[in-house]
């Protein structure tokens, strides 16, 4: 995976204490929650969907390095890792400091609801995608 691609968005993030286990740590699936209030705040801000599309979770995974705790300065980076007609890929990067903790990389389709139907991700979209991904 080439990780000297530009970042999307930068975020800082708060845990709850209710996203703690009896452990100390980030419970599993808030991992993937994370990582979608992530994507969609980047995707909400930065896109601004057409109001008859949504992009859609196709396949994700969860990638564990290093347990995260209540405390830790947590920091969550997103990147493109692909783009095709039909899908696109991002990487939710999770880190301490400058420590990576855990990647989640999410396969996204766009359904258009008014056709009840996936369709070929639009250029608005890819365009928006590629302005800080030129080498993709």
């Amino acid at each position: 995976m080439d990780l000297n691609l530009e970042w999307l968005f930068i975020e800082n993030f708060k845990l709850r204490w209710s996203d703690i286990d009896v452990y100390g740590h980030l419970t599993s699936p808030r991992y993937i929650d994370i990582s979608i209030e992530s994507r969609s705040i980047y995707l909400n801000q930065e896109i601004s969907y057409f109001n008859n599309l949504q992009v859609i979770t196709k396949n994700l995974n969860l990638d564990f390095k290093k347990s995260i705790y209540y405390h830790d300065p947590l920091i969550l980076k997103l990147k493109l890792l692909s783009i095709s007609n039909a899908s696109f890929e991002l990487l939710t990067a999770f880190y301490v400091n400058d420590t990576l903790h855990a990647e989640v990389i999410t396969k996204l389709v766009v359904f258009d609801k008014e056709k009840n139907r996936l369709i070929k991700v639009p250029e608005m979209i890819k365009n928006k995608l590629h302005s800080k991904n030129s080498n993709l």
